[in-house]
This record gives C-alpha cells, sequence and structure tokens, in this order.
C-alpha cells in the first residue's frame, strides 16, 4: 500500500512538474511551440480526474499540501488554455499590441487567490473545496483493540450476570440490560471513534451552504448546512466533546455556527497548522463572496 501510495506522490509531482513552465511562459514562443503547450494542457487535463481521486485516498499529514496544490493547479488549466489559445490566434491573424499591465494585474490576480486556496477558473470559482482530515491509522489501530476488549468483556460480563440471575429470579433479571446500555453505549462510541478515524473528511463551501463529506472507500457519509450569515471560522475546542485518541484531552476543530445558532465542528483529524490554514481560507473566500 506504502508504494502505491508513494508512485501516487511521484506521479503528482511529475504532473505538477510538466505544469509548471507553462504558469510562467517565456516570450517569442513560436506557433509549434505554442501548440505543443496547448497538447500538454489537454493531457494533464486528461490525466487530472484519475490522479485526484487517487491523492485523495494519501492519509499522510504532509500529503494535503501537496492534494491542494494539484487542486488549485487544475483548477487553472482552462484559463491557461484559453491564453495559450489566444496568443495562437494572435500569432495567426495578429492584432494590436497586447495590454501588458492587464494581463500583469490578472496574473497576481490568480497568484494571489491561489495562495488563499480559491478556485480560479470561472467554471469552480463560487465554490471552495479543501480535504480538511486525513484517515488516522494510528488512532484507528488504537482505539479499535480498546473496543474490541471492552466489548467482549461488557458482553460476557452480562451474559454470566443475566443468565444466572434468571435462574434466581426469572425474568426479572432482564431489568440488568438496562445497567449494561451504559456500558454497551460507550463500547459503541468507541466503533464510531474508529469509523471516524478511518475516514477521509472533504468540504465544500459554496456561499454559505456548507457540505461536509466523510468517505471510507466507497462509503461516503454527507451532511448540508446553511451557514449564519455572520458565521466566520475560527479554531477552539468543540462543545460536542470531540476528543483526541487520548480521551482526557479535548481535541480542537475549526468551528463555525449554523443558521440556527448551532456549533458546526470540523477538520478535528488535521494538524494545528492545517486547522489555521482552513480557517483562514474559508474566511478569505467568505471575504470574497460577501
Amino acid at each position: 500500500m506504502e508504494q502505491d501510495a508513494q508512485k501516487t506522490r511521484d506521479d503528482a509531482n511529475i504532473w505538477l512538474a510538466r505544469l509548471s513552465p507553462l504558469l510562467t511562459p517565456k516570450p517569442g514562443l513560436s506557433q509549434d511551440e505554442v501548440e505543443k503547450n496547448i497538447n500538454t494542457l489537454r493531457s494533464l487535463q486528461e490525466e487530472a480526474s484519475e490522479l485526484q481521486y487517487r491523492l485523495g485516498s494519501l492519509w499522510e499529514p504532509g500529503d494535503l499540501e501537496l492534494s491542494n496544490t494539484f487542486g488549485n493547479a487544475v483548477t487553472q488549466l482552462p484559463s491557461l488554455e484559453a491564453d495559450f489559445r489566444t496568443r495562437l490566434a494572435n500569432q495567426r491573424f495578429p492584432g494590436p499590441p497586447v495590454d501588458l499591465e492587464s494581463i500583469q494585474e490578472r496574473l497576481a490576480e490568480r497568484e494571489a487567490q491561489q495562495e488563499l486556496g480559491i478556485p480560479t477558473s470561472v467554471h469552480n470559482a463560487l465554490s471552495l473545496s479543501m480535504q480538511t482530515s486525513p484517515r488516522n491509522l494510528a488512532a484507528a489501530g488504537g482505539l479499535s483493540i480498546f473496543a474490541l476488549g471492552w466489548n467482549s468483556f461488557t458482553l460476557m460480563h452480562a451474559v454470566l450476570m443475566i443468565g444466572g440471575m434468571w435462574k434466581a429470579m426469572g425474568p426479572v433479571a432482564l431489568f440488568l440490560l438496562l445497567f449494561y446500555a451504559i456500558f454497551f453505549g460507550a463500547g459503541f462510541a468507541m466503533i464510531w471513534g474508529v469509523i471516524e478515524a478511518l475516514s477521509i473528511e472533504e468540504i465544500e463551501l459554496t456561499g454559505r451552504s456548507l457540505v461536509i463529506k466523510k468517505s471510507i472507500g466507497k462509503w461516503v457519509r454527507t451532511k448540508v448546512i446553511d451557514l449564519d450569515p455572520e458565521s466566520r471560522a475560527v479554531v477552539g475546542i468543540a462543545l460536542t466533546g470531540i476528543r483526541s485518541s487520548n480521551k482526557n484531552v479535548p481535541q480542537r476543530a475549526v468551528l463555525m455556527t449554523d443558521a440556527k445558532g448551532k456549533e458546526v465542528a470540523f477538520g478535528a483529524g488535521s494538524t494545528q497548522e492545517m486547522k489555521t490554514r482552513i480557517a483562514r481560507q474559508i474566511n478569505e473566500y467568505l471575504g470574497v463572496r460577501v
């Protein structure tokens, strides 16, 4: 599996290396060179979908930056191809001198949007998508072992205790199920924690509509939330009681407020640096939209 993950990283880096010179093409390109660049962009576009899907399966914290950079680059492909086609058309049918100042402004705007994580293509400019939590195999492994032990012991103890009480008291022994429900509830919460640790969390923000998607392979859970008009993203301790693998330590997350005034928490599985970056990107996006 690690070999497949490394190959995905290598393929993504090669893809970005092929795109890099096209972001700042040298002046005076011939028609053949411009056409070659257009063909390269079309080839990159054809490869992008499959490679972006593979990047979504990576779980190392450092992979998030690679995935975000790749996603931003993909959104620029249509506009880059349009620029090269305009250049090709001008070479075939020379027109008036280009407005260098306008082009410089567009390039500066594109660079600023990329730094803020805001998609730059016309098609995707109204939404912001990003991965907010990678899967955590280490946490899932440790918690699953504890959950297995807890639930196995509780089940065995319940069967022995209720079975013994049944012989002495009959159906009255079933009232013990209410007592054991407390322990089974804690055990099922651990199992849910394993599922959360194995999930890749992604968000898509369109205006004030937030979609939180958590996926394990083909199993995808989606939640759609209408945000409060004045809500801004902050990093803090969730009131919902999200906990880290050390149950005594509250887990920090990216927090927002929905239209009903309730707390919305996500990104708990990412690093502190990534939480801060996610909150900043969301607030910059909302600043553009309002």
